[in-house]
């Protein structure tokens, strides 16, 4: 005892502080977020993430981390059910967490292994599920059938937290109410993937084909077994062939990217089909009578970023370079509530700077000058930055580099020889991108206050 009396009082203060026993030893979900440095021993990649291809901008990433270290803070968050110190992302992340990995079992340095995290309390693991679809969409970083695994995902955690099945209708609510919303008929589609498309070609949807093309093939589905119903029913069709082995045969043939096309699908289905009917002949355009039927089912899909429908390599290599991150515009508001709200997952300012710039990009668009729009990915930026141009001078105002222009872009002038510049859904856009950029520079206020307090 008398050593400890000699022992400084700065070192005193620097030592560890003792952990209490039992139960209470496990590290407890914080109340708010906080700051916290993290080990790689001690983060996860959450296994929820409905993301499972591997990240097309990873050496990139890795490249940037390797020179300059992370550009954000993660957000992870612990299950207060694990009794192990271990995190996990709450909003995206997985791909930093496998960058950083790789990089300190190259290089062991220590700036790769300890990282600053931001700790979220635990928002449930539905909420996480959200959170990852929220994120990975936003970044286009999404495939359809991905998407679709992800919302199926929230389908049953949310069905076996209530304890009873949940329509299609309740899921969009409850997608909606979280900050991610998707149209039930949208969810329908992606259910009927996974069901009646994914067991067959599995290697086809996780390339990356995108709604379109889904859309197209259960349409063509839809109308086969609709003729094939009719032809049952008049005694054409064998009673031991059944459709679903006829169709899934048809599919498996085209599992490969490389191997599918619409019309040789088409072809391969009413040839299967006309096998299946000895002594009957075929007529008509089964992908002509699904395209009439995807046409009068189609709806929107997701108001957040989703990643541009992918099919063949000839296609890929003759679509027009554009940003990434804008490749689907967001959806234009249609009412004052959809201007103003933001959704709690979308509140910070990086997302907010990722809206900001899409937004931006569809805008442009509208006049030709999507040229002159670039991310601009500084904190203290809108999200864009324009070069001067003309038609683009609303946008340059909004973000800070421009003339105040707002009455000669949005209203027009009395002049009869004049017209409006903008039609009222894209003032509406603009009014969305006013108030995303007005949210912006509020929490870049408050975080400059915090810092200099």
């Amino acid at each position: 005892m008398a050593s400890e009396h000699h022992i400084p009082l700065n070192e005193k203060l620097l030592r560890r502080g003792r952990m209490p026993n039992g139960a209470f030893a496990d590290v407890l979900s914080p109340l708010s977020e906080i700051p916290m440095l993290l080990t790689l021993d001690q983060l996860r990649p959450n296994p929820d993430n409905p993301r499972t291809s591997r990240n097309p901008k990873y050496d990139e990433i890795k490249a940037s981390i390797h020179s300059r270290g992370l550009d954000s803070v993660p957000k992870v968050t612990k299950d207060p059910d694990n009794p192990q110190d271990i995190y996990i992302f709450s909003d995206g992340g997985n791909t930093r967490h496998a960058v950083l990995t790789e990089l300190y079992a190259e290089t062991g340095d220590d700036r790769f292994r300890c990282i600053q995290c931001i700790v979220k309390p635990w928002p449930g693991r539905l909420h996480c599920v959200i959170g990852h679809l929220a994120e990975n969409d936003m970044r286009g970083e999404l495939s359809f059938i991905e998407k679709a695994f992800g919302i199926e995902k929230a389908r049953v955690i949310h069905e076996e937290q209530l304890g009873r099945a949940v329509s299609q209708r309740e899921l969009a609510e409850l997608l909606k109410n979280s900050g991610y919303p998707v149209h039930h008929s949208n969810i329908s589609r992606m259910k009927s993937a996974i069901d009646l498309l994914y067991p067959w070609m599995p290697d086809l949807l996780n390339s990356g084909i995108g709604r379109p093309q889904v859309a197209q093939l259960l349409a063509l589905r839809a109308t086969a077994e609709k003729a094939w119903q009719s032809f049952s029913q008049a005694g054409a069709v064998p009673p031991e062939r059944d459709f679903t082995a006829v169709f899934g045969e048809v599919c498996r043939g085209f599992n490969s990217p490389e191997d599918y096309t619409a019309d040789l699908f088409e072809a391969a289905l009413m040839a299967a089909i006309q096998q299946a009917m000895p002594g009957h002949v075929l007529t008509g355009d089964i992908r002509q009578a699904a395209s009439e039927q995807q046409a009068e089912n189609n709806q929107p899909e997701t108001v957040v970023a989703a990643k541009k429908p992918v099919s063949t390599p000839a296609e890929k290599s003759l679509r027009n370079p554009r940003p990434a991150i804008a490749d689907t515009p967001p959806a234009a508001p249609e009412t004052t509530a959809d201007i103003w709200h933001i959704p709690a997952l979308q509140d910070d300012i990086e997302h907010l700077q990722n809206i900001a710039f899409r937004l931006s990009y569809t805008l442009a668009e509208t006049t030709g000058t999507e040229h002159t729009i670039s991310e601009d990915p500084l904190y203290e930026s809108a999200g864009y930055s324009v070069l001067p141009a003309p038609g683009n001078e609303l946008l340059a105002a909004l973000c800070g580099s421009g003339n105040d222009c707002v009455i000669s872009t949005l209203i027009g002038s009395p002049d009869p020889f004049s017209s409006v510049v903008c039609d009222d859904k894209t003032a509406l856009n603009y009014l969305r991108l006013l108030r995303i950029i007005r949210r912006i520079r509020e929490l870049q206020r408050q975080s400059y206050g915090e810092v200099s307090a």
